[in-house]
């Protein structure tokens, strides 16, 4: 049946099964642990990540695998009658929500439960679409009411992997017209740290734009990085961080690798101390503000105005939203 069916695909995905969350809880454990002099514990720690601060789980998308029964059935509804499907139905929604409230949640279970969408917690490589809450702002030039969300991970992740990033009024609208509708007019356009951006759009056309043959250049494209074992609870784990860059195209070296690339740092860094990484190991410090501004307004900053200043910390700038 349809409802067995909708079991089936969570239990696989690893939405809400207690089996996942005890791997999820290992997993965590696991990247708490410092890198070793190998690089072992990066590659055992930023396979799953804590829903408050990391949100990123690669294992889901190992097990969400398109063999399994449910999905072959999925995949035979939407192509039945021997018709091409449309557009719309070509592809299957995986949905992951950011900031919306308990009563939306639920729309949203209600939404996937009805159009054959799944809906997550965490974020992953398969994730298609990524539900947001908004705060309106007003665009001068266009005198249009842009939606704008939260800086929070989900957000920055979207960004990177170049996911469509839509109100909770798509939703919505899906629902009441019970069919997946275009996405367009519900696509945020920015987020609070820097209002109106059209980030996640430009993500999201620039990688559909790329081809094999003409690659479209990543945010972070040959660039190269080096990361702290750890950094202060209220900012991005060195894990997220991690994935943040890969994504983005950069690479993010080794402890005992001394490549010419930069240290990403604490923002509250200061010169002397900058002066003293350099000096130990001949890497000029960086904010990593500069990676997460760099998502938000999907744009490669330039990188002097991010490094250490005399005494003070290395940027004047807003944090990751608390909000999941």
């Amino acid at each position: 049946s349809g409802l067995s069916s909708q079991k089936k695909i969570k239990t696989k995905a690893g939405c809400s099964s207690s089996s996942s969350s005890m791997n999820t809880h290992n997993a965590v454990r696991k990247s708490t642990s410092p890198l070793n002099k190998n690089g072992n514990a990066l590659q055992q720690s930023r396979r799953s990540v804590d829903e408050n601060t990391n949100v990123y789980s690669s294992s889901f998308g190992r097990e969400l695998g398109s063999s399994s029964k449910a999905e072959k059935r999925y995949t035979k509804r939407t192509t039945a009658g021997g018709k091409k499907p449309n557009e719309s139905k070509s592809y299957r929604r995986i949905i992951v929500a950011s900031g919306v409230s308990k009563p939306q949640y639920q729309r949203l279970k209600r939404l996937c439960k009805s159009l054959g969408g799944l809906l997550c917690r965490k974020f992953a490589p398969q994730v298609t679409h990524l539900i947001t809450g908004t705060e309106d702002d007003f665009d001068d030039k266009t005198g249009k009411i842009c939606p704008l969300s939260k800086r929070t991970m989900k957000y920055m992740y979207a960004i990177v992997g170049a996911k469509w990033i839509v109100s909770f009024q798509w939703a919505e609208r899906c629902l009441s017209e019970q069919r997946w509708v275009d996405e367009e007019q519900f696509e945020i356009s920015g987020d609070t740290s820097h209002n109106i951006t059209y980030a996640p759009r430009r993500a999201r056309l620039a990688r559909a734009h790329s081809t094999n043959t003409s690659p479209a250049p990543k945010l972070f494209e040959g660039l190269s990085f080096h990361l702290l074992d750890s950094y202060p609870p209220n900012l991005p784990s060195r894990e997220v961080l991690y994935e943040l860059i890969v994504q983005g195209g950069g690479k993010v070296l080794l402890s005992n690798e001394h490549k010419k690339g930069v240290l990403v740092c604490s923002p509250d860094v200061t010169q002397e101390e900058a002066e003293a990484i350099f000096q130990e190991r001949g890497l000029e410090a960086l904010s990593l503000m500069w990676v997460l501004d760099c998502i938000s307004l999907y744009n490669s900053m330039p990188m002097d105005s991010f490094k250490p200043r005399l005494g003070t910390a290395s940027l004047d700038s807003s944090f990751l939203s608390a909000a999941t």
